[in-house]
C-alpha cells in the first residue's frame, strides 16, 4: 500500500480544499478533551499540538483559560484560526510550527494532542516527540493524548497512522509519568461514519 508523506504541502492541500465541516476529523465541540481538561482544574499554559482548525481553543476562552498556544504543520489551517479567534489575541498564541522543531519561551501545564502522535511513524519522529513533551511540560502536568484505537485502520487522508494504546505511550514516557485515565471514544465523522478513539491522560510526577 501507498502512503502520501505526511508534510506542511499536503495538510495545507487538505485545509484548502475541503470546509472544515467536511473534514473527517471535525468536532463541533470537542467534548472529551474538555471534560479531560476540566479535571485537571488546570486555566492557564495550556498546548494544543496540531490544531487545525478546531474548535476546542475557543471553547477554553470561553470557559476563562488564557495563554493557550496552538501549534499546527499547516499554514493555512492556522491563518484561518488566528482569524476566527482574534478578539482573543491577547490570550493566546497561534503559529505554523512542525512539532519536532518547536521552540517555546515558556513551559506548559497542559500538552494535548487529538491526532498527531499517530502520524509519527518512525522511531527517529517518535522518539523526537516524547523528548519535546519531556523538554516543555512542567512537573505535574498533563499530557492528554487521543489516537485512533487499536480496531481503526492504518490510514487516515492518505496517510499512515500507528495506533497507542496507555502502556505503549507509558513506556515511551518512563517513571516519571503515571496513568490517569483511559477510555474509548465512538466518534461520529460528519460522513456519520464511526472512528473509535482512545483518549488517554498522563501526568508527570517528578
Amino acid at each position: 500500500m501507498l502512503f502520501k508523506k505526511n508534510s506542511k504541502s499536503h495538510w495545507d492541500k487538505i485545509y484548502s480544499t475541503y470546509n472544515i465541516e467536511q473534514l473527517g476529523w471535525y468536532e463541533k465541540d470537542s467534548r472529551e478533551s474538555l471534560k479531560l481538561i476540566n479535571k485537571t482544574n488546570i486555566k492557564s499554559n495550556i498546548l494544543d499540538v496540531g490544531c487545525g482548525k478546531t474548535t476546542l481553543i475557543r471553547s477554553l476562552l470561553e470557559k476563562g483559560c488564557e495563554n493557550i498556544i496552538g501549534v499546527d504543520l499547516s499554514e493555512r489551517a492556522i491563518n484561518d484560526l488566528k482569524l476566527d479567534l482574534e478578539e482573543y489575541s491577547d490570550k493566546i498564541d497561534i503559529f505554523q510550527c512542525d512539532i519536532l522543531k518547536l521552540n517555546l519561551d515558556e513551559k506548559v501545564d497542559i500538552w494535548h494532542d487529538r491526532a498527531v502522535l499517530h502520524f509519527l511513524n518512525s522511531k527517529k519522529e517518535e522518539e523526537k516527540y516524547f523528548s519535546q513533551l519531556k523538554r516543555y511540560l512542567n512537573h505535574k502536568g498533563y499530557f492528554i493524548l487521543a489516537t485512533f484505537s487499536k480496531s481503526n485502520k492504518n490510514k487516515c487522508t492518505g496517510l499512515k497512522v500507528r495506533t497507542w494504546d496507555e502502556n505503549e505511550v507509558l513506556e515511551r514516557l518512563g517513571k516519571s509519568f503515571s496513568l490517569i485515565e483511559a477510555h474509548d471514544y465512538m466518534y461520529t465523522m460528519p460522513s456519520k461514519d464511526l472512528r473509535e478513539f482512545r483518549y488517554m491522560m498522563f501526568r508527570r510526577e517528578e
